[in-house]
């Protein structure tokens, strides 16, 4: 009876392992959100708070009349650290929040009275922002991978101190960026591109500085966008101007002048002088080692320097084929943000935020397992290099926990806590000043240092990476071999059900490019030889679409061979949960079993058994797997290989003969297919050639009985138009049958010529 119960539960664990997830969403809300919530009214920012206040004191007062034009001392050359608290260079979408927590405020707090609610209403929105993103982080990685895995990256973010002290103590407003940021990467991987143009026009509308998620969605985007270009301008360009409408309308010089202004005072002024803030850049390690006078020379080169780095970056993803696997889109885009925080000058410290979340995520979903241990290292290393350089020094220490611009004195601020946010706020004190002990000299030189070697790092797995241009056929494998073992056999049946779901849209679209991109071959070559376009032209044209041709192809193999790993999986526990079912039933009675989950919903039962949701998903495999004819296959294959340029340098070589291995594998397997129809073709003609033969002996017959007078007229046209349209149809039928066998033939030897001369 225990062993009946047992093998019972099994058939209850994906609907308990799906009851859980909200609950780990939930804990692991409270986990981020609440040690921010208890410490945030007693810490802050000072000159952040304040300028908050004014935000909010202005929203309430002026409406959508808020953005004033610049001030003559922001545009003066002099870069000065502050300017104006008046002044707003923020997009709308945080002011709105400003104005909601204004409303709350004098809701609340009628005699305005009370520093700490008003702290806290300005940093809830960042630390609501904050655990929503945890929550997403676990979402994302747990869908892609498992459980476990997505609890772990989850928690890496929501206890990251530098991500805690920007948000719950500092309140430097970076984690909505991020979330909307996430997201927008997330979607590009989902290949939900128009969702992703939407979340990234609400990141800019938050803070200008998620422009660096462009970089990473126009990589992983290009290729596949372009049929839909203007419909995903429509999705970013539309959240942009919704939101900005109301002051837009109202007042839209101020209102450009605001956010055109405010970078040129963030960035443009200070730019040029090569301004560093307090962050351990590249630019910081070549002021430490030269002279004033070297680095006041090399500074107005700063932003040229940047600007290359960031397209040799570019130029080496797209090289290496970190963009033709989707999951590398976290890793790109911490690459992007490092780079901008080592080269771009001027870059604020704060600017290193969403790295966290990236890596966090990268660890757990990039396919190579170099980048994953890449980025939980840099993970690590990055934590401790931006808390100490910005946060741990003992001046800042001091001044986010005791600063008075807003909150009143530290006597009066320990009086006003609760238990909890007292001690918390003791504790974190306490250890900043411990830690503040290893800040200074000679340690920020070696901060500065480690984020150089970081980068250099960074620069080499990208270099070494497996996804190559070279190697673009190393892609098709999804998993190296020695790893697909655990890619088999860990994995529960709602994993293999996401993964099943990813790889038939991946197939889908690129059947759907495949065919789209032929028919345009077709018409590009009908307008050559009409003479259209120029030969020149068509050349150009005719490279483009071989490189999309090309690409769709590999993507075609590489998920056939997912699909088939897939298969295989779902087949072997199919038969395991057979064999495990009839066990149950034969050891205890059925009765018992259907009576755990009520007799009235027996079809809803059997269909949540796991055995008929491997059958099902067995039979959308089996129905990807034949969305293509065997012509259709056979055509792809052909035309993928008379476009391949072979290479002929040494490393090549390798690659070749891995590609050409490709190709003949997948060409056996359509041959023997082929050769189990062919004979059914064949025995198909004879037995028509046989009903051909019979059917003329009875026209001969008919002609017979006809001569000698048998039949009259009348009956022999009507017999004779019988038997001459069946026996038309019947060779007609032959006819097809021989082209067709013959069209198949000529396909398998041309592909076999063309993989010889490869």
């Amino acid at each position: 009876m225990k062993h009946i119960k047992r093998k019972a539960s099994r058939y209850r664990g994906d609907k308990y392992a799906n009851l859980s997830k909200p609950i780990i969403a939930f804990l692991l809300f409270s986990l981020t959100f609440i040690p921010r919530v208890l410490i945030a009214p007693y810490t802050s920012h000072g000159y952040n708070v304040n300028v908050f206040k004014v935000w909010i004191q202005r929203i309430l007062a002026d409406g959508f009349n808020f953005y004033i034009q610049p001030t003559q001392d922001m545009l003066a050359p002099d870069p000065s650290w502050g300017h104006d608290p008046s002044f707003c260079e923020y997009p709308p979408i945080y002011i709105y929040f400003l104005w909601i927590a204004g409303k709350i405020y004098e809701q609340l707090n009628p005699q305005g009275d009370n520093p700490y609610l008003l702290v806290l209403l300005i940093k809830l929105p960042m630390i609501i922002s904050e655990s929503i993103l945890t929550v997403l982080i676990f979402s994302i990685v747990s869908r892609k991978k498992n459980l476990i895995s997505g609890v772990f990256a989850a928690v890496m973010y929501a206890m990251e101190p530098f991500c805690f002290f920007c948000e719950g103590v500092g309140a430097y407003a970076e984690g909505m960026t991020a979330l909307f940021g996430i997201i927008s990467l997330y979607m590009v991987m989902e290949q939900h591109y128009c969702m992703a143009a939407l979340f990234f026009g609400l990141s800019m509308m938050v803070k200008p500085v998620a422009f660096i998620y462009f970089f990473s969605l126009l990589i992983f985007m290009h290729r596949d966008v372009k049929p839909i270009l203007i419909k995903v301008l429509t999705f970013a360009i539309t959240p942009m101007a919704i939101i900005s409408m109301p002051f837009l309308i109202i007042d839209p010089w101020d209102y450009v002048s605001a956010m055109l202004w405010g970078g040129f005072h963030n960035l443009g002024r200070r730019m040029p002088a090569g301004v560093i803030w307090i962050n351990p850049s590249f630019w910081c390690f070549i002021r430490y080692i030269s002279s004033r006078d070297i680095y006041e020379a090399i500074a107005p080169s700063q932003a040229l320097f940047y600007a290359i780095v960031t397209g040799w970056l570019w130029l080496q993803m797209i090289k290496r084929g970190l963009n033709k696997e989707k999951s590398n889109v976290w890793f790109a885009g911490f690459a992007f943000v490092f780079t901008m925080m080592m080269f771009l000058p001027a870059a604020h410290e704060k600017w290193i935020y969403p790295a966290y979340p990236l890596l966090a995520i990268s660890a757990f979903l990039s396919p190579s397992e170099r980048i994953k241990r890449f980025s939980l290292w840099a993970f690590l290393v990055l934590t401790i290099t931006y808390f100490q350089f910005i946060f741990a020094p003992i001046g800042s220490v001091h001044y986010h926990f005791k600063s008075t611009e807003i909150l009143p004195p530290l006597e009066k601020r320990l009086h006003a806590m609760n238990a909890v946010s007292r001690w918390l706020y003791e504790w974190l004190y306490s250890t900043c000043k411990i830690l503040a002990i290893f800040t200074g000299q000679p340690f920020e030189i070696l901060y500065v240092l480690t984020n150089v070697i970081v980068f250099i790092k960074l620069c080499s797995i990208i270099r070494k990476s497996k996804f190559n241009a070279q190697a673009r056929l190393e892609s098709f494998q999804y998993l190296p071999p020695e790893k697909r073992s655990n890619f088999l056999w860990f994995s529960s049946i709602k994993e293999v059900e996401g993964e099943v779901d990813n790889n038939l849209k991946v197939l889908q679209l690129s059947i759907k490019n495949v065919k789209e991109v032929s028919l345009k071959l077709e018409e590009l070559t009908k307008m050559l030889k009409s003479g259209e376009i120029s030969e020149s032209i068509y050349e150009t044209l005719l490279d483009e679409l071989d490189g999309v041709l090309s690409s769709s192809v590999e993507e075609i193999f590489r998920i056939r061979e997912n699909l088939e790993l897939l298969r295989a999986r779902a087949r072997v526990e199919w038969a395991k949960e057979k064999i495990g079912m009839e066990d149950l039933l034969r050891r205890g009675s059925s009765a018992y079993v259907l009576s755990a989950y009520e007799k009235s919903v027996t079809g809803e039962f059997h269909s949540k058994l796991p055995m008929s949701r491997w059958q099902k998903i067995i039979d959308r495999i089996d129905g990807a797997l034949s969305s293509l004819t065997l012509e259709e296959e056979l055509s792809i294959i052909e035309k993928y290989l008379s476009i391949v340029k072979w290479g002929g340098h040494p490393e090549e070589l390798k690659v070749n003969e891995a590609t050409k291995q490709i190709c003949q594998q997948h060409l056996n397997v359509l041959s023997e297919k082929w050769f189990s129809i062919r004979r059914d073709k064949i025995k198909r003609i004879m037995d028509l050639e046989i009903e051909a033969s019979q059917l003329r002996n009875e026209v001969r017959e008919v002609e017979a009985r006809f001569m000698v007078g048998e039949y009259d007229r009348n009956i022999y046209d009507v017999r004779m138009s019988q038997l001459q349209g069946s026996l038309r149809n019947i060779e007609k039928e032959i006819s097809e049958i021989r082209n067709y066998i013959n069209d198949i033939d000529q396909k398998i030897f041309r592909i076999t010529e063309l993989l010889k001369e490869g």
